[in-house]
């Protein structure tokens, strides 16, 4: 009895790093044929990572499939080789907690094919599965404006979305914690929020548990619909912040904040009893 205990036990740990593990990262898969449509067994399929020169190898299945999981958000340089093929080239992007599609048509050896795929993230119709999100790019993180320096003031740019009190400064209550945003009419405390995957809300306040340095932030995905199972808290949506990865350059950002008075309205009491402005 014990035993087969610790086998359940152990299943469900494993099920579970999957999912997480999964929510954090992206999926690459197609189908690789030749001109006349049929399917190519044991073909080589590789994506460089263009940051870190890292890479992943798979083979087709006999039906001319494949599939790569876990893949780190990020731009691949993919390449497709069979005996008897040209070589097919494509750089495709694959962002957090995706499915980025590419099939491959090789031609005969001779002739030589190149394929280009950008996705330049944002809004984009999904054929895989039902689930409706939107992702903030890290052009979007980088270039948005946000007076605080907060990722979460983004949650805003997507459908279904709406302020809730917190956002706009009024006091913290039930109906407008976790992000400070209502997705779907829910209350923002039923918002589930992931950091890399990983639970990132705090139990005693639906609030974000550990706020992150906008500089390190890589991609948001935004899932407001028909999300899967794995996110079991979720009554309105989920916000997945994924925190950017090393690469093979030194890089860094410097920033400076400065709110000078001069540029500030008087306050409300000043104005009230006619004092200026403090300078």
């Amino acid at each position: 009895m014990l035993k087969r205990l610790l086998v359940l036990v152990f299943i469900i740990t494993v099920n579970v790093g999957t999912a997480f593990s999964q929510a954090d990262a992206g999926v690459l898969s197609g189908i690789v044929t030749d001109t006349t449509g049929a399917a190519i067994a044991e073909a080589t399929v590789t994506a460089v990572n263009a940051g870190t020169n890292a890479a992943r190898t798979v083979k087709t299945a006999p039906n001319g499939t494949y599939q790569m999981e876990n893949l780190t958000a990020s731009v691949y340089e993919v390449s497709v080789t069979a005996d008897g093929f040209a070589v097919l080239k494509a750089e495709v992007e694959v962002t957090v907690g995706g499915h980025a599609p590419l099939d491959a048509k090789l031609s005969a050896v001779g002739v030589t094919q190149t394929v280009e795929v950008e996705s330049l993230g944002g809004s984009q119709v999904n054929t895989d599965s039902l689930e409706i999100s939107e992702i903030i790019s890290p052009q979007q993180v980088s270039e948005l404006p946000s007076l605080t320096r907060n990722v979460y003031d983004f949650v805003a740019i997507s459908g279904n979305i709406s302020n809730g009190d917190a956002a706009q400064g009024h006091a913290e209550n039930s109906a407008n914690l976790g992000v400070g945003y209502s997705i779907n009419g829910q209350r923002s405390s039923g918002t589930e929020i992931l950091l890399d995957g990983i639970e990132n809300t705090e139990l005693f306040g639906d609030v974000v548990g550990i706020q992150v340095p906008i500089d390190s932030i890589a991609e948001v995905r935004m899932t407001t619909s028909n999300f899967e199972p794995q996110y079991g808290r979720a009554s309105g949506g989920v916000v997945n912040v994924v925190t950017t990865s090393g690469t093979n350059r030194f890089h860094g950002t410097l920033t400076e904040f400065n709110r000078l008075a001069a540029y500030t309205a008087n306050s409300v009491t000043g104005d009230l009893s006619g004092q200026p402005k403090g300078g």
